[in-house]
């Protein structure tokens, strides 16, 4: 690329790549803007058809779709009900040729509910421990973590849209509706209505006649206190006159979006008769597309607990299958180990672990510990009166059996650790009986293993 004596890249404007991206010619401009108290609404056509009302008429039939931005002054403040009112009008030209609205959306049935969701990431993490231990060494441990995203919607908030067909004039026949009103209530306030609002209308005209669109809106943003002054202040500059959408069949059909699928400009009613009207992609309210911070919950997504006594450490892994962890190296010397306090209330309960045999013959086999445990230097008599206490102030904090899978998990885990320790502390009592009864047994007695 050529540089100039500063050093800036510059190129000729008629310098054109195919891989360079292009102008976007299908954004659909504002037509029209209506100010109100405390917001303002802006409209844009979305696609106008003109055509036969049925087959074999001639133009006399026209199908709008308009899409309504609400906009608050204010934008920390949200919609407590928006009102628009779409009136077609005889065109000047022509004030004798009276249009007729035969069908809106949405809502022309009376009332329909919107149910507005959104989309909540969460950080799910995992963590896997592995290891071994012994009580005459140092345990070994490996830890693997691993996270996931996970996405799920939840229910927001409520949108109640009602519509009526109306007159704009009193001399109109009872028979002929010319404006179609929508009202738009959020059940939840503080969430507003939505960024967007898009109508179809249905049009009956003369033959060959024009007509124009006009638009009105109300609404309430923020309090009440708030609404009634900017509405005084509003009126006091004078009563504001209904917004002119234009005049149709336009010049700038070409400028609006392509016709919606499955419709005939030979036979338009039929869009309204089969119910496609509803089916538009573009009718309907609009969602505020914004992507909200992501909210990361970690929840620890599996359980460890180790097996004192045995080779290898238990892991509980819910929903997940069990993978092979690294076994870290312990370079460390081992020493003699008392009283090991590996467990603690640290590690992650396991998910309702299976009952437990509360005997404590069943404890000392399940998680006992080898019988070679040597306990040298030690007063076997203090020892003694030691583990005795301590024994008894552990068998007093056991919580009482329950076997409902639905129990609580911290309370389960608690008890799986008292019964650990109650059957290392059994072991150590055991051996130390085994001592007693070496020094006053006779030596015969033993020699004969007893």
């Amino acid at each position: 690329m050529p540089l100039d004596s500063s050093g800036v890249i510059s190129l000729p404007l008629e310098v054109h790549s195919e891989d360079s991206g292009t102008v976007r010619t299908d954004i659909v401009p504002t037509v029209a803007q209506a100010q109100a108290a405390g917001f303002y609404v802006d409209f844009k056509i979305v696609y106008e058809i003109h055509g036969s009302f049925d087959q074999g008429d001639y133009d006399n039939a026209s199908l709008l779709g308009v899409r309504i931005f609400p906009f608050p002054k204010d934008s920390k403040k949200r919609f407590e009900e928006f009102e628009v009112k779409l009136t077609v009008l005889a065109d000047q030209d022509s004030p004798d040729e009276i249009p007729q609205l035969k069908s809106f959306e949405p809502a022309h049935d009376g009332e329909q509910f919107v149910d507005a969701f959104t989309t909540t990431e969460s950080l799910e993490v995992s963590k896997e421990i592995s290891g071994e231990l012994k009580p005459w060494e140092v345990a070994s441990l490996g830890a693997k973590r691993t996270s996931a995203r996970k996405s799920e919607f939840t229910q927001t908030h409520h949108l109640s849209v009602k519509a009526w067909p109306q007159r704009s004039s009193t001399s109109l026949p009872l028979s002929i509706h010319n404006r179609a009103k929508w009202k738009i209530t959020p059940a939840t306030k503080e969430q507003g209505i939505g960024d967007c609002f898009s109508v179809s209308l249905l049009i009956w005209r003369p033959s060959g006649a024009k007509f124009r669109l006009v638009a009105e809106v109300s609404g309430n943003v923020g309090s009440r206190a708030e609404n009634s002054k900017e509405w005084l202040k509003t009126n006091l500059q004078g009563k504001r006159s209904p917004s002119t959408l234009g005049t149709f069949p336009s010049d700038n059909v070409s400028l609006w979006g392509d016709a919606p699928p499955g419709v005939d400009s030979k036979d338009l009613h039929r869009a309204s008769t089969t119910g496609l009207m509803s089916k538009f992609n573009d009718i309907g309210l609009h969602l505020p597309e914004h992507a909200p911070p992501l909210k990361f919950n970690q929840t620890a997504a599996s359980a460890t607990y180790l097996n004192l006594g045995s080779d290898n450490t238990a892991i509980s892994k819910k929903d997940r299958p069990e993978e092979p962890c690294a076994t870290l190296p312990s370079d460390t010397p081992t020493t003699d180990v008392l009283l090991p306090s590996i467990l603690s209330n640290e590690h992650p309960a396991p998910p309702a672990p299976e009952p437990v045999d509360h005997s404590d013959a069943a404890a000392v086999s399940q998680y006992g510990i080898p019988d070679n445990v040597q306990l040298t230097g030690v007063n076997t008599d203090d020892l003694l009166v030691a583990l005795l206490q301590r024994l008894q102030r552990m068998r007093t904090q056991l919580p009482t059996p329950n076997l409902d899978v639905n129990r609580n998990e911290k309370t389960a885990m608690t008890r799986v650790q008292r019964h650990r320790k109650m059957a290392h502390l059994y072991e150590q009592l055991a051996e130390l009986h085994r001592e007693e009864a070496r020094e006053y047994l006779p030596r015969e007695d033993k020699d004969q293993g007893v």
